[in-house]
């Protein structure tokens, strides 16, 4: 703020600043224009000066001016509103401001209504949500006044402020308080049971993840509090294998009394017919060895309830007998025709056994697949005979999944046939795709990839092939223009070295795990909006390499970047961090 503060021409002589010029060894005065940070009239030259303008302003501006002469100093304002119609109006600071040449930034609010009505470029009103959600509170900034509440309030509460109070005060927050909260002093603090069991018993806790706890003292004392009344409002629950058998009937009658539950992720199975309450349960996931859960599936009359018909994720660990595990898809596909995903097993199995035993094929709702067996070493004697059979009718299985499923948007396929890639090009949704040569090695790979891209390449945004030898890269980004990530894991070629590729222009974020100097300076010069850059084993990356690649491409976009091991010395290292402006990780 204080540099948007000018000084009169005839007080700049008090400003002055003696500079001697090493080259002419001559001595050079400066006068400052500004307000100049860290010297003793600063402080009182920019109260001044805002106080003069709310002043001047507050005829034009009554609401702004009223605040800033009340709830402003130096270059930090904190002030209320009763409602949200009123707080906006204090947007007539960004007016009033205005007429000083002054912008006003780092806005921030308990009200994401309000926050929204900010302006877009704001940079406390950006919110982390890539694969994991965080809430909006914690996408702040540590000092925001929310946060320091937050803090406070968890100090207070561990501290035993209101466990004397009736009722309960917590019961008169939002849910979205109280679950922030518990987050606060679950991250930030050493804590225990007793520490939040106001928390628990507010019936405001929506999302609860018990692998916060140590649970080992307290058990008996947290599943008394985890009672039926506590958990009407409960869209989010975790739980964990510490669970005795003897605590079982207790979370199963807490579980048909969470009519709002949205998520159920456990380590521990307790059936199905527990969710016959839960008509808004969205997602399964089942963390445990397929043995346990396979029994249930397979030797019981199964009896899906309406509340899993609308199911759209079930996901199972990815462990034990793959081929036991198609089995049990197939009964959940049957039973919940709105799954959009059954996680990271593969589904194509199970597709191809249904579709075999009908007449009239099934069109699933899946949107995220991942298909292929994955092989696993310890299952190698008994499931010999069907991986090979498997491999045999792989390509087969994959032409069935294809178009049982054309609504497909995210794919990872686990090869084991190349003659298979031809049929991914009938899905006119997909977006995302992961392609693993793992399982199956050829040497001539080129030719299906690039008839494949050359169909599906413009829809494609996120991309990944693994477990390959000399792919043409430049040939593959030919046919993808709107590639928005590339990860390669494997050694790349490129057919032409003098190649320029405008369809890398949107990439954001590029993996090599390995590759030569001019696979490297082909993909460097060509990335002229990289945001992210991980390099694996990258000695071809040296400092003539560098030089050349910053006279092409500024990387004056890179955020972070990641270099496992390269041959650059530490001067190149700086022309790189002088030349990545907007460089703020980096990792070796």
């Amino acid at each position: 703020m204080l540099r948007q503060i000018l000084v009169l021409p005839d007080q700049r002589d008090y400003l002055r600043i003696l500079w001697f010029d090493e080259n002419s060894h001559q001595e050079v005065t400066f006068r400052l224009k500004t307000v100049t940070y860290g010297i003793s009239c600063a402080p009182y030259l920019a109260i001044r000066t805002i106080k003069q303008l709310a002043l001047d302003e507050a005829s034009d501006f009554p609401l702004a001016s009223e605040m800033v002469l009340r709830d402003l100093y130096m270059d930090d304002g904190i002030t209320g509103a009763p409602d949200i119609q009123t707080a906006q109006i204090l947007q007539q600071l960004i007016k009033m401001f205005a007429r000083a040449a002054i912008s006003l930034h780092k806005w921030t609010s308990n009200s994401q209504e309000l926050l929204n009505s900010f302006p877009t470029s704001n940079p406390e009103n950006t919110f982390l949500t890539y694969f994991f959600k965080i809430s909006n509170r914690f996408a702040m900034s540590e000092t925001t006044l929310y946060r320091i509440t937050l803090h406070r309030t968890f100090t207070l509460l561990k501290e035993g402020v209101w466990n004397d109070s009736d009722p309960n005060p917590f019961k008169f927050l939002p849910s979205c308080v109280v679950g922030d909260l518990l987050i606060t002093g679950l991250s930030h603090y050493y804590t225990n049971i007793d520490d939040i069991k106001l928390l628990l018993t507010s019936g405001k806790v929506e999302r609860l993840d018990l692998s916060f706890f140590d649970l080992a003292n307290d058990r008996d004392l947290f599943m008394t509090l985890l009672s039926e009344n506590n958990c009407t409002n409960l869209k989010h629950l975790v739980l964990h294998s510490f669970l005795k058998r003897e605590h079982f009937p207790l979370v199963k009658a807490v579980l048909r009394n969470t009519p709002k539950l949205r998520h159920f992720h456990s380590a521990v199975f307790f059936g199905l017919d527990i969710f016959n309450h839960c008509e808004k349960l969205l997602t399964l996931k089942f963390d445990l060895p397929i043995e346990q859960i396979s029994n249930y599936f397979l030797h019981k009359n199964m009896d899906f309830s309406k509340s899993l018909k609308n199911l759209k994720v079930f996901s199972l660990g990815r462990t034990g007998d793959c081929f036991s595990v198609c089995r049990i898809i197939e009964t959940v596909l049957l039973n919940c025709p709105e799954l959009v995903s059954v996680g990271m097993v593969d589904s194509s199995l199970a597709i191809a056994g249904i579709q075999k035993k009908r007449k009239e094929p099934l069109r699933f709702q899946l949107r995220r697949c991942f298909w292929g067996v994955a092989y696993m070493r310890r299952f190698r004697e008994r499931t010999v005979l069907k991986l090979f059979n498997y491999r045999s009718e792989f390509s087969a299985i994959i032409k069935t999944a294809v178009s049982s499923c054309p609504l497909v948007e995210e794919l990872i396929i686990d090869v084991h046939d190349e003659n298979c890639l031809q049929y991914l090009s009938q899905l006119p949704m997909l977006t995302f795709l992961v392609i693993n040569f793992k399982h199956y090695y050829c040497s001539k790979l080129r030719d299906p990839l690039i008839s494949l891209f050359s169909q599906i390449g413009p829809q494609i945004k996120h991309l990944s092939i693994q477990k390959v030898k000399n792919i043409p890269i430049n040939d593959i980004c030919e046919y993808c223009p709107n590639l928005l990530s590339l990860q390669i894991i494997g050694t790349i070629t490129v057919s032409e070295p003098s190649a320029i590729s405008s369809n890398l222009r949107n990439l954001k974020r590029l993996y090599v795990s390995t590759a030569d100097q001019v696979s490297f300076r082909f993909l460097l010069s060509n990335c002229l909006h990289l945001e992210e850059l991980f390099l694996g084993t990258a000695l071809t990356v040296d400092d003539e390499l560098l030089k050349y690649v910053l006279t092409k491409n500024s990387l004056s976009e890179l955020k972070t970047i990641g270099i496992s091991r390269s041959k650059l010395n530490k001067w190149s290292l700086r022309r790189l961090l002088k030349s990545a402006v907007s460089l703020s990780k980096i990792g070796t």
